[in-house]
């Protein structure tokens, strides 16, 4: 198994923008789920709703951002507040978590944040970028 250096707090968000997550993103969400070592991402596997899907990317992409927003809001005031965070779309997920990235982006003094946290990779595979 490969491990990287992950700062603690760091929120993995992955999708493949469908309404049932293939295996490939739910084998990936449970590897990360199964290790629960401080040094590895806190995972968030996102399943757009069919009405989401029908109503357009973009209406996934709010969806997702309401998500994380929510995700990060539930979580125990004792837990730490991810510092980082990262996306991984598969498919129609790598314009979800495009077009999510987008709308939760802000600028700052110590430069652009996405939710109050850092960016740190957005990774989409598989995706028709270009149509």
């Amino acid at each position: 198994m490969i491990k990287t250096l992950v700062p603690e707090g760091h929120l993995f968000v992955l999708t493949d923008g469908l309404s049932k997550p293939s295996s490939t993103i739910r084998q990936l969400h449970s590897r990360i789920s199964v290790s629960r070592d401080p040094q590895d991402p806190l995972p968030l596997l996102f399943t757009p709703s069919d009405k989401s899907i029908t109503r357009g990317l973009n209406a996934a992409g709010d969806d997702l951002a309401d998500a994380i927003v929510s995700y990060l809001e539930m979580m125990p005031r004792t837990q730490a507040r991810p510092a980082e965070i990262s996306f991984c779309g598969i498919g129609l997920g790598g314009l979800v978590v495009r077009y999510a990235a987008g709308i939760l982006l802000s600028g700052g003094p110590q430069g652009p944040t996405i939710a109050r946290m850092k960016p740190r990779n957005l990774v989409t595979v598989f995706t028709p970028n270009l149509g």
